[in-house]
Parts: structure tokens; C-alpha cells; sequence
């Protein structure tokens, strides 16, 4: 399974709130971070000092984005060459090789690689970062020993400069984007100005990254979806404890939601608590509600969402019958036969009841045969009998809040 994203940011806005879903990654050197960071609908990935030479040499053995949070539709980014034109370029220049030669022989391998590291995705939108432009430095005073600069500040311009027209040529040639914005960090002398710098080689300035990435529709605000959400939302007590369990806890992999609602309750709470993971580990949820309304609510509001494969909505219960104290009226009953029954044939990680007040108690008693290591339970004051049970029955209790009628958390001993 692909997670579409590694992280969801959350803003208010006067209509409600606005869920942005990040599809935008960047990949390369300290260039892909610096300053595509400060930007926060984009999530930058640095794979250390790798060189273009490198992607076009080892090619998927050094970049792989399915062990990334990237998914069809998503756009990527490649920042490659900077350490290529300041480190290396000049060393292999000789009377018979000039640096056009070698520069070229870079990109052209350098593109290559980076067809072959997105050919397991059929729908990327991809973008080549310019080289950034070079600094000016005095290597007579200083120079880094480890990654130094060699040639004059001017042939590290002219090197820097080849370097993007021919990956200019090769965008054309490839139908990728040509990420250019080289010409609007370079100062007078068409060295990196140094009020956007770090002091040193790094923009910090995202300023005409973001102009960029609006101007040719990369980020389109006007795509934010407007949601409403649900009582459980990352704004409340219960919404925070499920996207830090689901985020500190690596052993989830498979949750199971009774009473999902609209789907962008407890559901998406832990949608974010599993993409924003320090490490990217699949998860999947069964979302569960006996309202056809509610399961139609939940499709059409995951529609087109990036995260969505996480989850399957089902309309349906885990119990097999309802007790006699759980059938209330005649309406809940219609709901909880028309429905289905989910049989489930592995162990669950975590159970939510959530909502579904009418057969709660026999949803816990079924889902419990799963050997769930987390128990959470929203209206407690409703629920009791299912926390007394629990803890009789090898669970702890670890949190409970009054917030909402009491919401508590169960983890099994041992």
C-alpha cells in the first residue's frame, strides 16, 4: 500500500476547517531541504551529499520513492548538481576534456537515473530544481577540505550555468518540469545573493520557490477541500491522544473503528497520527457505521484524497446480534439488520467504539475474540460496562478525560 502523503496540516479558516493534503516532495542534497522547507505544504527529503553522477550511476539503488509516503499524482522534485559543479567538475577537466563534455555526460546519465527511479509510478508530475547559483570565496584564505571548491569563482558560474542549460534541454526531452527560478537568487556579479543565503552555499529565502510552484499550478490554494469535522478532530482531548498513539506506536498496523460517522473524526485522526510517523510503516483502517448515510458521507469526503487507501469503509457492524439493552427503537434495529456483518481474520492493534451507543458493548465483546492491543472508548458515562469488562479481562487503563461525555483508552497488559 502507498501512503499519498507524510504529513497533513491542519488551518482555520472563517468557513470551518481547511485540510490541505501535502503531494509535493522534494528529493536531492541539502538543496532539497534548504529552503523548500520553510515552505509548509511541501515535504522536503534530504538523501545526504549525493551527487547527480551518483543518480545516474546507482539510479534505484540510491533513491527509491516507494519507501517514501509518495503515491500516483503526487509531484516530485529532484535537487541534484551543486556538489557535482563545485566539488568535481574541474578535477577531470584536461586538454582533451572540456567541461561541457563532462557536464553533459552527467546530466544526460543524471536523467536516466531519475526515469528509471520514477518509472514504478505512472502518474508523478515531475520538476528538475535548478543547480542554485554558486558563492563567491576566497579558497586562497579557506576552503572545506571535505567537499572543496575548486576551480575560480568563474568557472564555478560557468559550470553552475551549463549545468542547467543542459538540464533545461533534457526537461524537454523527457517531459519533466524545469524548476528555473536560478536567475532571481544571483546578485549583480550572477553570484547567490547573499541576503537570501544561510552565509554559505543555501537559499533561505523560499520566496520565489513559492511563486514558482503557484505560478505553474504546482500548489493551487484554491484546491483546499473545506470540511467539517467530526465531534472527535484533532482539536479535541480524544483527537490528540488517538494521533499520538497511532504516531508513537509502530506496532499499529490495523485498526478498527465501529461509528466512523463522516469519516473525518476519530478516522482521521489516526490518518494523521499514521502519516506523520518518523518512519513510514503502512497502516490500514476498517472504518465500520450501520448508517448508509454515514458511509456515503465518509466516501464522498475521502474522495479524491490523498490518504484514502489507508482506509476501507464499511457499512456494517462486527457484532453478530444486538443484546436486548442495546435495541432502542425501531429505527436503530432497521439500521443494525440492514447492515452488514464484517468478519475480520487477523488480529486488530486498535479498537475504536466510536459512537454506535446501541451495540457498543457486543461490538467489544466480537472485535475483543481479535486480541486488540488498544482499547479507545468515546461516552464513557454510556460505556461504562465496557471499561469495568475490559479492565477485568487483562486491560489497564491508561487515559480517561471527561471531555465529551468521558473518552478513555485501554492498553492489554503485558
Amino acid at each position: 500500500m502507498n501512503l499519498s502523503v507524510e504529513h497533513i496540516i491542519l488551518s482555520w479558516s472563517k468557513s470551518g476547517l481547511v485540510i490541505i493534503f501535502m503531494t509535493i516532495f522534494t528529493f536531492g542534497d541539502s538543496h532539497s531541504v534548504h529552503p523548500f522547507d520553510k515552505l509548509p505544504y511541501v515535504s522536503a527529503n534530504s538523501i545526504g551529499s549525493t551527487l547527480a553522477f551518483t543518480i545516474g550511476r546507482d539510479r534505484l539503488a540510491r533513491l527509491d520513492l516507494r519507501k517514501f509516503p509518495v503515491a500516483e499524482g503526487d509531484t516530485v522534485i529532484f535537487s541534484f548538481g551543486e556538489i557535482d559543479c563545485r566539488c568535481h567538475i574541474h578535477k577531470y577537466i584536461n586538454a582533451t576534456t572540456t567541461y561541457q563534455s563532462i557536464i553533459k555526460n552527467i546530466v544526460d546519465s543524471y536523467f536516466e537515473g531519475i526515469k528509471e527511479i520514477v518509472a514504478p509510478f505512472t502518474k508523478l508530475t515531475t520538476y528538475i530544481y535548478n543547480v542554485v547559483p554558486p558563492i563567491e570565496v576566497d579558497t586562497t584564505i579557506w576552503n572545506n577540505p571535505e567537499y572543496p571548491f575548486l576551480g575560480t569563482n568563474n568557472d564555478r558560474k560557468k559550470y553552475h550555468l551549463f549545468f542547467n542549460e543542459c538540464i533545461a534541454k533534457n526537461c524537454r526531452s523527457y517531459g519533466y518540469g524545469f524548476f528555473d527560478i536560478y536567475d532571481k537568487y544571483t546578485d549583480s556579479n550572477g553570484f547567490l545573493r547573499k541576503s537570501d543565503s544561510d552565509g554559505f552555499i543555501h537559499i533561505m529565502n523560499p520566496q520565489y520557490h513559492n511563486e514558482f510552484m503557484i505560478s505553474q499550478g504546482i500548489y493551487d490554494i484554491t484546491l483546499r477541500k473545506k470540511a467539517t469535522l467530526g465531534e472527535i478532530n484533532p482539536d479535541t482531548i480524544a483527537g490528540k491522544v488517538l494521533m499520538g498513539l497511532v504516531h508513537h506506536d509502530l506496532s499499529i498496523r490495523l485498526i478498527l473503528e465501529t461509528g466512523c460517522g463522516n469519516g473525518l473524526g476519530a478516522t482521521l485522526c489516526c490518518v494523521i497520527g499514521a502519516v506523520t510517523r518518523p518512519e513510514y510503516i503502512s497502516v490500514k483502517i476498517f472504518a465500520l457505521d450501520i448508517s448508509k448515510l454515514h458511509i456515503a458521507l465518509s466516501l464522498e469526503n475521502w474522495k479524491e484524497r490523498p490518504c484514502s487507501d489507508m482506509i476501507e469503509f464499511f457499512n456494517a457492524h462486527i457484532s453478530k446480534l444486538m443484546i436486548d439493552e442495546e435495541i432502542k427503537d425501531e429505527l436503530n434495529v432497521k439500521k443494525f439488520n440492514d447492515a452488514a456483518t464484517l468478519t475480520v481474520r487477523k488480529n486488530i492493534d486498535l479498537l475504536i467504539l466510536n459512537g454506535e451507543k446501541f451495540c457498543e458493548f457486543s461490538d467489544y465483546q466480537e472485535a475483543s475474540k481479535l486480541n486488540p492491543k488498544y482499547i479507545f472508548v468515546d461516552n464513557t458515562t454510556k460505556s461504562n460496562r465496557v471499561l469495568e469488562d475490559a479492565q477485568k479481562n487483562g486491560f489497564s487503563l491508561v487515559f480517561e478525560n471527561a471531555e465529551r461525555h468521558g473518552v478513555a483508552l485501554l492498553k492489554r497488559n503485558g
